[in-house]
């Protein structure tokens, strides 16, 4: 937790489901000159000779209906724009949270100086964060899907800076919003959500002889000059789940809990772990009830967190009070996240592994 983005890392709220990475591809990065032939045939390249119509700002996402969008894992070295666009997006949720419109009036200066060195430095910790421990990390994108239904030359150039969407199948809300026309393509949009998952030591470490551990794990001697046998610190790597925030305009898509869910499933069954942690301001009810929902359950609290506050002349660190959840993954057999079944959890405790889990969770969390 003594990472610097942990006092940008609150919870923005909205509903997520598994997606599996798609496939995309640009029209062209090359920029030309714009002629009646290079119109025609960048429009004959669209299905039905169409091309997209894009919004100018977030501010035209509709709020009153479900948003299509799709969700991608950002790769180890991505285009360094893509940590730009996801900072402007988390820091407006996280500190200036509201309608596009309302907040690009009512924002005083002092404030957009403030916002303007968060971005700064919430976009390059992501970026080292990504691109130093690719094993270690993982990141997801929501992104709007946007229909191609222009034929007009402003929005032909659009098309060409913008990635297609070859798999529909993988755009979700298309059925909520009057079903899915196969003679219309869809492309990329702007960044609607964004979550991270990171390995990192996390909680009370355990003296133990040696690394009997199978987790990965940080070791640290603590007497090298005894002629007893070397006694070890050990602190497991836990999946923190951080920076989980959606577009105010894009609440109550499914965004937030599609992005859980495939956090879930990474951890899950990429780094075979079972448990996810993170932390929530004890002020935050609406993500309190989000996570609730989800399974989550407070384990601890840490009083001694702070936060920043943009609420004055100068960019202040306020103490604030945080609760630490958790949440024990594991697939039922729809392949959803859930609770045990009661023949499932008499079958551990017959065997005895109930209660080694129930103790080795204890050892982390007493409160558990």
């Amino acid at each position: 937790r003594q990472d610097r983005s942990a006092n940008l890392d609150r919870a923005g709220i909205s509903s997520v489901a598994s997606s599996t990475p798609r496939s995309v591809l640009c029209y062209s990065l090359v920029k030309t000159p714009v002629s009646t032939e290079s119109t025609a045939t960048a429009t004959s390249s669209l299905t039905q000779s169409q091309a997209v119509t894009t919004p100018s700002s977030s501010s035209s996402i509709s709020s009153t209906s479900s948003i299509p969008f799709v969700i991608e894992r950002i790769p180890a070295k991505p285009n360094e724009f893509v940590f730009q666009e996801i900072s402007q997006m988390c820091i407006q949720a996280f500190f200036n949270d509201g309608p596009t419109d309302t907040r690009a009036k009512n924002t005083p200066i002092w404030k957009e100086v403030q916002l303007k060195y968060l971005r700064a430095l919430q976009q390059s910790d992501l970026k080292v964060r990504r691109q130093k421990h690719p094993q270690t990390n993982v990141m997801f994108i929501a992104r709007q899907a946007l229909p191609v239904v222009s034929d007009s030359p402003a929005a032909i150039a659009a098309v060409r800076k913008r990635p297609l969407i070859l798999n529909t199948n993988t755009i979700y809300n298309l059925d909520k919003n009057g079903g899915m026309d196969p003679n219309v393509d869809y492309v990329q949009g702007g960044v609607l959500g964004f979550v991270e998952v990171t390995l990192r030591p996390y909680g009370l470490g355990t003296a133990e002889t040696g690394n009997s551990n199978s987790n990965p794990t940080f070791l640290y001697d603590n007497d090298q000059d005894s002629l007893a046998p070397k006694r070890t610190m050990v602190q497991t790597l836990r999946p923190i789940l951080t920076n989980l925030s959606v577009q105010y305009e894009a609440r109550k898509s499914g965004v937030a809990s599609r992005l859980m869910e495939l956090c879930e499933t990474h951890v899950y069954q990429t780094w075979r772990m079972s448990e996810i942690v993170l932390e929530v301001e004890d002020d935050n009810e609406r993500a309190l009830r989000f996570y609730d929902k989800r399974g989550y359950r407070v384990v601890q609290e840490d009083p001694t967190s702070r936060r920043y506050d943009t609420n004055g002349l100068v960019l202040r660190q306020l103490r604030c009070n945080r609760k630490i959840m958790r949440k024990t993954l594991y697939r039922n057999p729809v392949g959803q996240f859930g609770n045990k079944s009661n023949s499932d959890a008499s079958a551990e405790n017959a065997f005895g592994v109930g209660k080694a889990l129930q103790r080795f969770r204890d050892s982390f969390f007493p409160s558990l």
